[in-house]
């Protein structure tokens, strides 16, 4: 059920006696900029919201235009910072962030004197000039940050080498803090000064604006950009790997804090491209095993703090991940209770009345519909469909559309396809292991033992009581231990590119 291209929902206008929902109008739609007009129908307040989104895929190309690109933003926001103050005060704000295309600019606040604001964060970024001692001082500031980034928590550690694995660009951290430590101010300014000069623009203006005063905003905002179309074949081209299909993807590593005692596992179920019916399983899935999972691993077993289940999109690549930390346990112990959890919850699900299913259900479709309780939750949601580049702004209406086709059978094939030990899911299990834990053997065959011996005593209200733990289940998938991440990526195939 995928939307044509360039189709565009229907808008209704900003009457407020008329129930239907109202979507942003393309206004704007030549080559190289595209432009998204929607009044503000719900709340009613003299304030806007203005997303542009610049596409200038050599910010990524590199470590060192990646390093480029995030001084590009602090010195930007550095020049402007006097301006901003003025501005936050009046009711104003802005920020400029980094995106796996390019550059995003959101303004915010009081529609009276926002295009101010974005005029002046325009300009700015279209002539950045940097002083020599601001450069060093956002230069040192950077290497800073990006050493400190070894002593995140290891979670983040997984998260970073599930995505670099998966093909995400992400390039090595050390590799990144060389690039940053070797920049000079010359080739921020000459990098600066090319930036825009090819690009494609897609902005959106939303809130207390008129079709005539969003126009003339745009006429502005192109005058200031002065940017040629960014050349199709220059355009970034974001895929995920695509697992082999009843295989499991091993990538074991040490933690980057040697000091830090915790181990992690990200385990990564997944699933592929985006279409409703898929969507609605996956929703209820994650839905279902939230609770039951954190109830499992952190209450009952007393893993760790940190045990959480979600849905994650990896460059439009749907996956469900599992991802538990632990101070006392090494990383593929952590798995192996992971898939203890997945046999587990199989059966509990396989014997789960209509009645719990049904009101599960509802409670996932009342979630989906609720209200957006604010002009920048309305705004963000439809921004992230541009962004997106599908426009589906009745996606909410779509999705649970699917969810109430759904039946428990459907929830259930769709675990044993993807989830459940199989022929035909796609793992990979990304291990950090801590301080003293020696990676996927030593005490992790001895923890193995004690676990399988019913080790976790559960005090009762009658003293000590034993209780077993749920077994690991055999897994005869073929294993693929990952070491050079940028070689196992060039080896595997790529899904199509879901973003276009």
């Amino acid at each position: 059920e995928k939307k044509e291209k360039g189709k565009e929902p229907k808008n209704t206008g900003g009457d407020p006696a008329k129930k239907t929902a109202t979507f942003p109008t393309k206004i704007v739609d030549e080559e190289g900029f595209i432009a998204w007009h929607k009044t503000d129908d719900t709340f009613f307040k003299p304030k806007g919201h203005v997303y542009i989104s610049i596409e200038c895929p050599q910010i990524s190309n590199t470590p060192h235009s990646v390093v480029l690109g995030q001084m590009f933003v602090r010195a930007t926001d550095e020049s402007l910072s006097e301006f901003s103050y003025d501005a936050e005060i009046s009711g104003l704000s802005y920020a400029l962030t980094l995106t796996k295309k390019g550059l995003q600019l959101t303004v915010s606040g009081y529609t009276h004197k926002l295009h101010v604001l974005l005029y002046k964060v325009l300009e700015r970024v279209k002539s950045l000039s940097v002083e020599k001692p601001v450069f060093e001082r956002l230069k040192e500031r950077i290497v800073r940050e990006y050493c400190d980034t070894k002593r995140h928590q290891p979670y983040r550690h997984a998260i970073y080498f599930q995505n670099r694995v998966l093909g995400a660009k992400r390039f090595a951290l050390d590799t990144v803090i060389e690039a940053a430590r070797k920049i000079e101010v010359e080739e921020l300014e000459t990098f600066a000064s090319t930036l825009t000069t090819n690009t494609d623009v897609e902005c959106m203006v939303f809130g207390n604006f008129t079709v005539d005063q969003t126009k003339d905003m745009v006429s502005k905002m192109k005058m200031i950009l002065k940017h040629k179309p960014l050349p199709p074949s220059l355009r970034a081209q974001l895929r995920c790997v695509n697992l082999g299909a009843g295989e499991t993807y091993l990538c074991q590593r040490r933690g980057m804090n040697e000091a830090d005692v915790n181990s992690c596992v990200c385990a990564l179920y997944q699933i592929g491209g985006e279409t409703y019916p898929m969507l609605a399983k996956l929703s209820m899935t994650c839905h279902l095993i939230r609770e039951p999972a954190f109830d499992q691993l952190r209450t009952k077993e007393q893993l760790g703090y940190t045990v959480f289940s979600l849905p994650i999109s990896i460059n439009g690549c749907w996956n469900v991940l599992i991802i538990v930390q632990s101070p006392t346990k090494g990383a593929k112990y952590l798995d192996d209770r992971v898939e203890a959890f997945v046999a587990k919850y199989r059966k509990d699900l396989e014997a789960m009345d209509e009645k719990t299913f049904q009101s599960n259900l509802a409670s996932l479709i009342k979630k989906k519909l609720e209200k957006d309780k604010s002009m920048g939750q309305e705004a963000s949601r439809h921004w992230g469909r541009i962004l997106f580049k599908d426009y589906d702004f009745d996606r909410r209406e779509r999705e649970v559309a699917e969810l109430k086709k759904l039946e428990k059978k459907d929830v259930l094939d769709f675990f044993d396809r993807y989830i459940a030990i199989s022929g035909t899911r796609s793992k990979l299990s990304t291990q950090v292991f801590g301080k003293d834990r020696l990676i996927g053997g030593g005490e992790e065959a001895e923890e193995e033992k004690v676990k399988q011996t019913a080790e976790g005593q559960q005090k009762g209200e009658n003293g000590e009581q034993e209780k077993q733990l749920p077994p690991v289940p055999e897994d005869p998938a073929k294993k693929v231990s990952i070491g050079d991440v940028e070689e196992f990526v060039r080896s595997m195939n790529l899904y199509p590119c879901f973003l276009r």
